[in-house]
């Protein structure tokens, strides 16, 4: 997943201007994140224009929805799998009210879109985008391939 987020990243970066905010820290802290987050998203709301914001991950997607409301911008978020079929505690139905409502559900694959529909994300808000790899990861800098 993470690198999955890096690379979109890196990818968009090169065609339009986008504003990064990440975590990187342990898991456990998470709840500290989305304060963190909201936070830096309504700031950086203020100084510029937002078209679109992107959550990397189906367990940010209150968040998601909460500034897709605050800041009345379209949200996309990617669901990998386990971010969707994780079933701790009310897990499942905060996603089941929240990730239905984003604006569109990007799917690494035909199963995590599977999961994402049985949890009321229309076919027409999902799409799959298989994950790749980048094949120069696997070559030396002096290799062409």
């Amino acid at each position: 997943m993470q690198r999955l987020s890096y690379d979109l990243v890196q990818a968009l970066d090169q065609v339009v201007s986008i504003h990064v905010v990440k975590w990187g820290h342990s898991q456990r802290f998470l709840p500290f994140f989305v304060t963190i987050a909201l936070t830096r998203s309504l700031l950086f709301s203020v100084t510029h224009d937002l078209y679109v914001i992107h959550v990397g991950d189906v367990l940010l997607a209150p968040l998601g929805l909460l500034l897709k409301h605050l800041l009345n911008v379209p949200v996309v978020v990617t669901a990998h799998g386990l971010d969707v079929t994780f079933d701790k505690g009310s897990y499942q139905w905060i996603i089941r009210k929240s990730l239905p409502r984003l604006d569109h559900v990007i799917c690494i694959s035909r199963q995590a879109q599977q999961e994402c529909l049985v949890r009321g994300v229309t076919d027409e808000k999902s799409s799959v985008i298989p994950v790749g790899i980048n094949p120069k990861r696997f070559f030396p800098p002096d290799q062409s391939i």
